[in-house]
């Protein structure tokens, strides 16, 4: 019934396939046509059950499209015209929809809010498609957060639920559930049984007629089978990807497959091919990079680099490491945009949800009162000022706690909301941070590397090399090359991945002051045991920020920073002897970073004190483990 509904999973597809059946043909412009006209459609002055289905399709489109702030656009407006349609069915799919865009916003703990509603609304229509869909969109959700134990258990739940035949088109599939299962037991190292999972989901999608379907579990065989080195059968399962992917034109799949066949065909020793399929995608990536949704370009474009650096291609390197740079500050742009633009609908939708409680409460209310007066004065003729007051006075009391109740709950959902936007600001940053170590880390060190072994080379050939020359230049190559490291590791610090906290912000004072601008006295007291990663994480930028500020703004000599942990608290001083500043003015001095310390402490739940004046400046800053111990 709902058969133009449809999602379709840009960028998790290759991953993990989508709750959601994809168009069988890959018709661009035939999907833009139809957009246009949905748009001009929904301009119009429709009635409600037809403007939400035309939402619902608009929404649909624009998720094809990977533009998630316009799906979301849509879908708010799909949930007011439901307050007046109020359709079950639709409601349903509303929520889906919903739960799918948290999935590609990775605003994972709203997607599994979201998701348990739909489940409640498919329950209560008794659909058991419905229900399926639901918990494959769960397992999707715990996938991404890598418990992967968790998503297999949902999505055999889906299995179980998922009737033989298929009443809505648009929902969950086998093959699609049976990929994902094939896909949890690949990363939990079970090769055999993620093997037996995608055969079936090849023989799923073919008896189905799917041919994204077919051409992502031939996708998937083939990435296994080549990790384990079997490199003929990685070659028959990567072709017949392409082959199913090029009878749709379903580019996103087929640019990926060109650069794993060019690595297939080099182990096999059979390097013409593997230089033919290399130029046959880059040609593909040239004509139909307008088609190419950003995140298959980016995983492209990493991978073509690592082919050029095998090659020694040092001026395509360089080439694409541009267009990757683009396209990955293009990504994480339009992300952080999306997240909070979809944070800041979902709740703006709640807070609306929860005022509209209020009136209907408020009205009822006022109905009890009246009916209660006319049965009071009824019956007590006499009484009837003092009873019909007393029963007001009452109504009123009671009226005024609701009222306050919902007051709280919509202060709780601004709260909500202003704390979700925070993280999802702060998280953007940080992948912002990890993307730029690892191109400096694996894209600029190699080049410099290689670099070095020229220019040894070039000097090497010519007579009587003289050393005055050839060892300054290889030193300052060297230098480069250390330096690069030494920011690529602040930027993404290993020694926080693999000791903790304590570990690596003593190895980053260490750092600080060998580089000899600025002494640093550290101490730690009564460090034991980790934090989780994420504490972790935002703790170490705090001090990482501080010490930042000290030496740019302050112009410290020296500096103390302590590290201390109590049974329910951590506590952390940073103090410097560099100039002070107002700190009556703290929350103005935006270009020094301490907005950003401000919002790590308060949504870690923390305080944060500041001391400052010509002598020295001194934050003291303390966290809360009580909320930690308890989860």
């Amino acid at each position: 019934m709902y058969k133009t509904l449809r999602l379709s999973a840009p960028y998790l597809a290759l991953l993990l396939s989508t709750a959601w059946a994809p168009a069988q043909t890959s018709s661009y412009d035939n999907d833009r046509r139809q957009v246009d006209g949905l748009r001009r459609l929904a301009a119009q002055d429709l009635p409600p059950a037809q403007a939400l289905r035309v939402s619902l399709e608009l929404a649909g489109y624009y998720i094809d499209f990977s533009q998630l702030d316009s799906v979301q656009i849509y879908l708010d407006e799909g949930f007011r015209l439901n307050e007046l349609v109020k359709d079950s069915i639709q409601g349903f799919f509303l929520t889906a929809y919903q739960t799918e865009i948290f999935l590609y916003s990775t605003l994972y703990e709203q997607g599994i809010q979201t998701a348990m509603k739909g489940l409640q609304q498919a329950e209560q229509l008794n659909d058991k498609e419905m229900i399926a869909n639901q918990y494959n969109l769960l397992g999707l959700l715990y996938a991404e957060m890598s418990q992967f134990q968790q998503a297999i258990g949902f999505f055999e739940l889906s299995l179980s639920h998922l009737p033989p035949q298929s009443s809505h088109d648009n929902l969950t599939r086998r093959y699609h559930l049976l990929s994902n299962l094939a896909q949890c037991y690949e990363k939990l190292n079970d090769i055999p049984t993620a093997i037996r999972y995608n055969l079936s989901s090849l023989r799923e999608a073919k008896r189905e007629k799917r041919f994204r379907g077919m051409s992502i579990a031939c996708w998937s065989l083939g990435n296994i089978y080549y990790t384990q080195g079997d490199y003929h059968q990685a070659k028959a399962y990567y072709q017949q990807s392409l082959r199913h992917s090029e009878s749709i034109r379903d580019v996103d799949v087929g640019i990926l497959v060109y650069p794993r066949l060019f690595h297939v065909y080099e182990k096999l020793k059979d390097h013409a091919a593997a230089r033919k399929h290399l130029q046959q995608g880059v040609a593909l990536a040239e004509r139909e990079i307008w088609r190419i949704k950003p995140n298959s370009q980016k995983e492209f474009y990493t991978e073509i680099i690592r082919i050029y650096q095998q090659l020694g291609d040092y001026r395509n390197i360089v080439a694409y490491q541009q267009k990757l740079d683009n396209i990955s500050q293009e990504i994480t742009r339009q992300e952080n945009k999306q997240r909070l633009v979809v944070l800041n609908a979902f709740y703006a939708n709640e807070k609306r949800m929860v005022q509209m409680a209020a009136q209907t409460k408020e009205h009822e209310i006022q109905l009890q009162q009246q009916r209660a007066f006319l049965r009071y004065a009824a019956v007590f003729a006499l009484l009837a000022v003092a009873a019909s007051g007393a029963v007001y006075y009452a109504f009123r009391q009671k009226q005024r706690l609701k009222s306050w109740q919902l007051r709280q709950q919509i202060a709780e959902l601004e709260q909500r909301q202003e704390m979700a936007a925070l993280r999802a600001m702060v998280e953007g940053e940080e992948q912002e941070r990890m993307r730029i170590a690892r191109e400096l880390h694996d894209g600029l060190t190699g080049l410099l590397s290689a670099a070095r072994h020229q220019v040894e080379s070039a000097f090497r050939r010519l007579p009587e090399t003289d050393t005055l020359v050839t060892s300054p230049a290889t030193e300052l190559l060297d230098r480069a090359c250390g330096e690069v490291r030494r920011i690529s590791h602040n930027l993404m610090p290993y020694a926080l991945q693999r000791h903790g906290l304590a570990t690596a912000l003593q190895e980053y004072c260490a750092n600080v002051q060998q580089s000899g601008l600025l002494t640093i006295d550290y101490q730690q007291m009564g460090w034991h045991e980790r934090l989780s990663p994420p504490l972790e994480l935002w703790l170490y930028r705090i001090v990482q920020e501080l010490i930042n500020n000290a030496l740019r703004h302050a112009k410290a000599m020296h500096a103390l920073v302590q590290l201390s942990r109590h049974a329910y608290n951590i506590q952390i001083t940073v103090e410097d002897d560099g100039r002070g500043f107002d700190s009556r003015k703290l929350a103005a001095k935006s270009g020094t970073g301490l907005k950003s310390i401000e919002s790590r402490v308060k949504y870690m739940n923390g305080s944060l004190s500041v001391n400052s004046d010509s002598r020295g400046t001194s934050f003291h800053i303390e966290i809360s483990l009580l909320h930690e111990l308890n989860t």
